[in-house]
C-alpha cells in the first residue's frame, strides 16, 4: 500500500513543479513528508505582518532572448487561480491567451487536477486513489481537503481521457506555460548562468507572484554555480532561508494564502500541513527541515523590499555576494 501511495503522489508532483518551480528542496518536502505520519509543532517564529507593497513603477521594456517584460503591467488578477471554485473555467478562459502570466494560470490550473485526479486503470475520475491508503495521522482533514480540491477539479477531469493527455503533453512542452522557476532550474543545471539570470529578473519584474514562488530551489543551485561544486556552509544556509522565503514573498504580492486557498489544501492533501495559512504550514516546515524562521522571516522582509523599490532585481538581490 505504501508503494501504491508513493505512486499516486508522484502525480501531483506535477503541479508542484508547475507551482514552485520544480525546486529539488520542494520535491524532497513533499517526498519526505509522504513518507511520514504527519503532525508537527506550532511554528517557532510567528510570521509577521509585511508591509504593504506599493505598486511598482512603470518602466521601459525589456528584451530578453524571446522573453518580453513589461514593468508596465496590463491589469491582471494577482491570483487567478487560487479560489476559484472551478478550475476548468480558469482554464479555458487563459489557455489560449498571449500574456504569458495568464498562460502560465492555466496551467498551474490544469496542472492541479491533472493528471492528480485522473484514475491510471480508467475508473471515473475521484479521489479514493489518493486517499486510500493516508496515514492515520490528519487522516480525516487530508480526506477533507482531496474532496475540495476534487470539487475544483471535477469539471475538468470530466474530459476525455484522450483529451487531458494531450493536452497536458502540450502544456509539459510548452515554454510560454512554464514558470520561470522551472526553466531557471534547467538552465542551472546544465551550466548557463545568463539564462538563469535572465529568469529571475522575469519572475521578479512581472506582477506575477505566483512566479516568484517558483523560484523557490533555485537560490542554493545559484550558490554552488557561484561558489564551484562545494559552496561555503554559511552561503548555503542564507540561500536555504531565501529559498524558505520565496513562496511567503509571492502571498504578499498577492497569491492567495488563506486557510481555504488551494495551495493550503494541496498543503494539506499531501504533506499533511493542515494548521493554519499557507506561511504558517510553510514555516513550520521549514522548521522540520532544521532552517530558522526567523533567518526566513528576515530574507522574506529583505526581498519585500527589494521588490518595493521599483527596480529590476536579479540573482544578486536572491542571494547579495557576502
Amino acid at each position: 500500500m505504501k508503494n501504491t501511495e508513493r505512486r499516486l503522489r508522484w502525480g501531483w508532483l506535477v503541479f508542484a513543479v508547475i507551482l514552485i518551480g520544480a525546486s529539488p528542496t520542494w520535491l524532497m518536502w513533499i517526498t519526505s513528508a509522504a513518507q511520514q505520519d504527519g503532525g508537527g509543532s506550532e511554528p517557532a517564529f510567528t510570521p509577521r505582518s509585511p508591509p504593504t507593497l506599493s505598486v511598482l513603477p512603470p518602466s521601459a521594456l525589456y528584451v530578453i532572448g524571446n522573453l518580453e517584460l513589461f514593468a508596465r503591467a496590463q491589469p491582471v488578477k494577482a491570483d487567478p487561480v487560487s479560489s476559484a471554485p472551478d478550475l476548468k473555467r480558469v482554464f479555458d478562459e487563459y489557455k489560449d491567451s498571449g500574456d504569458p502570466r495568464q498562460r502560465r494560470a492555466a496551467a498551474r490550473a490544469f496542472q492541479t487536477c491533472v493528471p492528480a485526479f485522473v484514475s491510471s486503470h480508467g475508473t471515473p475520475p475521484s479521489t479514493m486513489h489518493l486517499t486510500e491508503s493516508l496515514a492515520p495521522n490528519h487522516r480525516a482533514e487530508r480526506e477533507a481537503a482531496y474532496r475540495l480540491l476534487f470539487e475544483r477539479c471535477e469539471k475538468l477531469v470530466a474530459l476525455e481521457l484522450p483529451l487531458l493527455t494531450a493536452t497536458l503533453q502540450a502544456l509539459r512542452t510548452d515554454p510560454r506555460a512554464q514558470a520561470p522557476g522551472l526553466l531557471a532550474q534547467q538552465a542551472a543545471m546544465v551550466g548557463y548562468p545568463q539564462r538563469v539570470e535572465q529568469l529571475v529578473k522575469e519572475a521578479l519584474t512581472t506582477t506575477d507572484p505566483a512566479a516568484v514562488a517558483s523560484l523557490a530551489g533555485l537560490t542554493a543551485r545559484i550558490a554552488v554555480m557561484r561558489e564551484g561544486k562545494v559552496a561555503d556552509a554559511a552561503l548555503l544556509a542564507k540561500a536555504r532561508a531565501v529559498d524558505e522565503a520565496l513562496p511567503l514573498v509571492a502571498c504578499d504580492l498577492g497569491l492567495d494564502c488563506g486557510e481555504r486557498s488551494l495551495w493550503s489544501l494541496q498543503l494539506c492533501a499531501i504533506e499533511g500541513l493542515c494548521e493554519g495559512d499557507v506561511p504558517a504550514r510553510l514555516l513550520e516546515r521549514s522548521a522540520r527541515t532544521g532552517v530558522k524562521n526567523e533567518a526566513v522571516q528576515t530574507e522574506r522582509l529583505r526581498l519585500v523590499h527589494v521588490l518595493q523599490s521599483g527596480r529590476v532585481a536579479g540573482t544578486i538581490d536572491l542571494l547579495p555576494e557576502q
